[in-house]
């Protein structure tokens, strides 16, 4: 079996696996928001909320695109590999709406982190989430995001000739792809003209821009709330008792890993995916990596959530017969009821911690 054929085996069996898992995971979280969220939990219920049906939204369209990524001198390609390849018009629009879900998944996760910042630090502000009619306005932002990737990408990063010429000879060579056939869709910052000399299409840089602009927008908000946190927690350690230390570090660590699982299945490989053909670094079949890693984020961020959160672990060990010794502790009861929003740290996020 050739080895492009092993590997595009291999990376549709993690897809399917980590779809199917994601969507038990996002499934089983969706209960536990239902049924065992305590009131103290607020608004941050409807937020997960938001977040795992988005999700389940997110794994199924990964699985019915099955997107196959690759990178050539000055630009990549993003092609469908499950039956919208036969459809040259529905494979376009799967792989724009995959795009599109990508980046306000991206919205979602800063929606997120924002929320937590403001209970945390700006306690005052937190009116922005608690009221509904701020909501048309979280909804609008999120939506603008989305339509705007859509309207450029679908613009300058068509399935065109120029796109066609100058990948159809090294995806059939690889893949035994025939873009004359088959749906496509990529930014080709550089491109050789009729002349033979190379030259910029400022139409896709400008628009790989804006695409760019705003997974660094939703990483700058998620940078800023972070550093923020932590710079709360330093600056007012002095003054609290050890259990309350003890306490914050534990959610400062829930945090951050909450930072990690995006930036490394997320964001980096789109940057490498962006920047590695606009800079000339030879990317080739490496950039099919892509969909593989952004598979795993769908999964591991509602297992992130469900061990974080106290009363949805206490409720799953609780139905699996394991023992959790956090909870166990007599003092751990006492935590959701012994710091008020003014002393650091309020009920809801006490809930998000071990």
């Amino acid at each position: 079996m050739p080895l492009s054929a092993l590997f595009d085996k291999f990376s549709k069996s993690i897809i399917y696996v980590n779809g199917s898992l994601a969507f038990v995971m996002n499934v089983t979280l969706l209960h536990f928001i239902v049924f065992h969220s305590k009131k103290h939990m607020g608004t941050y219920k409807y937020l997960m909320l938001c977040f795992s049906a988005f999700n389940l939204l997110y794994c199924t369209m990964h699985i019915v695109v099955m997107p196959n990524f690759h990178a050539k001198g000055r630009g990549f390609v993003v092609i469908p590999t499950s039956f919208l390849k036969f459809s040259m018009k529905a494979g376009y629009w799967g792989c724009l709406m995959y795009g599109c879900l990508f980046i306000q998944s991206l919205v979602l996760l800063a929606f997120h982190f924002v929320y937590r910042y403001l209970l945390i630090c700006k306690n005052d502000w937190l009116f922005v989430f608690n009221s509904w009619k701020y909501v048309p306005i979280h909804f609008s932002i999120w939506l603008t995001v989305g339509i705007l990737w859509i309207i450029f990408v679908g613009i300058y990063m068509y399935h065109g000739e120029i796109l066609t010429g100058y990948f159809q000879y090294e995806l059939w060579e690889i893949y035994r792809v025939d873009l004359n056939k088959t749906p496509s869709l990529g930014p080709l910052y550089k491109y050789p003209n009729a002349l033979g000399v190379e030259v910029w299409d400022w139409g896709v840089l400008m628009a790989s821009g804006i695409c760019v602009s705003e997974m660094c927008a939703s990483f700058s908000v998620i940078l800023f709330c972070t550093w923020k946190i932590h710079h709360f927690f330093e600056t007012s350690a002095s003054t609290m008792s050890d259990k309350s230390r003890s306490l914050q570090m534990q959610l400062f660590r829930a945090l951050l890993i909450q930072t990690v699982i995006p930036v490394i299945f997320e964001y980096i490989p789109c940057a490498l995916n962006f920047g590695c053909p606009f800079l000339g670094i030879p990317f080739g079949r490496g950039a099919n990596f892509t969909p593989i890693l952004v598979s795993f984020y769908p999964v591991l961020d509602p297992m992130s959530l469900l061990y974080f959160i106290k009363d949805y672990r206490y409720a799953l060990f609780k139905k699996l017969r394991l023992k959790d010794r956090s909870i166990s502790d007599s003092s751990s009861k006492k935590r959701a009821s012994a710091y008020t929003p003014q002393q650091t740290i309020s009920t809801t996020e006490t809930a998000a911690l071990n």
